[in-house]
Formats: C-alpha cells, sequence, structure tokens
C-alpha cells in the first residue's frame, strides 16, 4: 500500500472541503475524531493503517493489523438525532456498493451492524453521536474492514469460534476504494432524510444475512430467547417473532445470532 502521506494528499486532493487525517498507527480513528468534534464541528475523515485500542458495539474489541482497513468519518445530518433510524443500514448499503466495485466477493448485512463474506465476519460499523439539536446532529461513524487477517474470532455472547472473513482487496485498490466510500457516504449525509430508510428496504433485502422465517436468537439487554427473523421495518428495526408475537427491537444493546 502507498506511505501514508501519499494517501492523505490522495484523500485531501479529492475532498479539499474535509479535515483529513491519517496515521500509521493509532489508538482508535473515532477516538480521535471524537477528541477533534470538541473543538471542530467540521467534517472530517481519519485512518489509520493499524488501529490499536479498535472497538464495536457495545465498546468490544475490534481486533486489527496492518493489513485492516479502519477509519472513520464525523458527518453531518440534517435531520434531529431521534429521526435517523435506519442510518446505520443506510452506511452499510452504501459500504457494499463501494466494495463490490473493487471485490468480487459476495457480502452480506447483518443487522444491526455487521459486514459478512461467506458466512464469515468481515467488518463492522459503529456510529456514535457528538453533538445535537432540533435540526440536525453530528455523528463519527467508524468503519473496521479485516483485509486478510487470519485470526480465530470468538462470539462474546455464543462463545463459538470462528475464521475472520476477508474483503479481499488488493493493494492498488485501497485508496481508490476509500475515495468511492468516502464519496458515497457523504452523498448520504448530505442527502438524508428521515424515513429514507423505506426507499432501500429492497435492496437491503438482497443483502439481507439472514432469511425470513429462519429461526434466530435475540441477545436483548442480557435476555436471550429464540424467534423467528421477520426481516426488518420501514424505519430499519429488527423483527423478530417471539412466541407467536411480533418484537421489535432497536437498541444497540440488541444483537441476533442464527440458531445452528
Amino acid at each position: 500500500m502507498k506511505s501514508i502521506a501519499q494517501i492523505q494528499f490522495e484523500i485531501q486532493s479529492q475532498f479539499p472541503e474535509l479535515a483529513v487525517f491519517c496515521f500509521d498507527e493509532l489508538d482508535s480513528t473515532s477516538h480521535y475524531l471524537k477528541q477533534y468534534a470538541r473543538t471542530h464541528l467540521k467534517e472530517a475523515f481519519c485512518l489509520t493503517l493499524s488501529q490499536r485500542s479498535g472497538y464495536g458495539q457495545q465498546s468490544r474489541v475490534w481486533q486489527s493489523d496492518f493489513s485492516s482497513i479502519t477509519f472513520s468519518m464525523l458527518l453531518n445530518i440534517k435531520a434531529p438525532l431521534n429521526d435517523i433510524d435506519g442510518f446505520t443500514q443506510l452506511v452499510g448499503l452504501k459500504l457494499i456498493e463501494s466494495l463490490t466495485e473493487f471485490s468480487s466477493e459476495h457480502f452480506k448485512l447483518k443487522w444491526p451492524n455487521d459486514l459478512y463474506v461467506n458466512n464469515q465476519k468481515a467488518g463492522g460499523i459503529l456510529i456514535e453521536c457528538v453533538s445535537y439539536s432540533d435540526e440536525d446532529c453530528w455523528l463519527v461513524v467508524g468503519i473496521g474492514l479485516n483485509n486478510g487477517l487470519k485470526s480465530s474470532v470468538q462470539d462474546s455472547l455464543t462463545g463459538n469460534t470462528s475464521i475472520a472473513g476477508s474483503i479481499s482487496l488488493q493493494d492498488p485498490d485501497k485508496v481508490n476504494f476509500l475515495v468511492t466510500t468516502i464519496s458515497k457516504q457523504l452523498e448520504l449525509s448530505s442527502g438524508f432524510k428521515p424515513d429514507m430508510f423505506k426507499e432501500y428496504s429492497v435492496n437491503y433485502r438482497l443483502v439481507d444475512f439472514f432469511k425470513l422465517e429462519q429461526s434466530v436468537i435475540v441477545y436483548d439487554s442480557g435476555i436471550k430467547e429464540p424467534g423467528l427473523y421477520k426481516g426488518l421495518t420501514d424505519s430499519g428495526e429488527l423483527l423478530v417473532e417471539i412466541d407467536g408475537s411480533l418484537q421489535i427491537y432497536r437498541s444497540g444493546q440488541t444483537s441476533i445470532r442464527p440458531v445452528i
């Protein structure tokens, strides 16, 4: 891959309006932008070639090395925080659009924020709010992608161990992938409106990790319940039938697993 200085120059040249930060090594790109947002509410991008203290949903550790692609964006959404349901799923769809331009792999999204390749987790998305008002909000969108790390990954909820998946991007394509991703995420954030996920619900079903009526286990706030997967609402919330009753989940404390 190109040097970090070359990468920063190319990205900054493509997006002069962005604050661009690139590092060989960093604790966390999302943490860096959260600190930046304390004094600068300006859209920004942060990349590191190696992330020492990456984290995911519910503060779970995200393992990475120099083969990984880890970056975050500080984005402004022209909608109040309580009207951005489905935004995480839209970020995932735009990420897959970018990946398929440079990779022949078949990607899937597992609600709420995981990217899968060949039934193996290859990446994740974490969205954190750093500022909000009645008219808009500022979000840090963190994305971590495994691009070759062949380590065993233990599921913190089930205890099952599997090999991490890989997005399989070649070095010459990495910067072009980043440029494409930044462009699509900026387009999404600037054009986002409440209930936007409804327009993309068919697109999501095409890349959904789960099948309708599939037997699943829902882990919600420490409670484990079996059910049948019913897809997502028009707002991107999870639908599961449990004991004959349709349940809706939207909390970041909720996870879902297939019955194996």
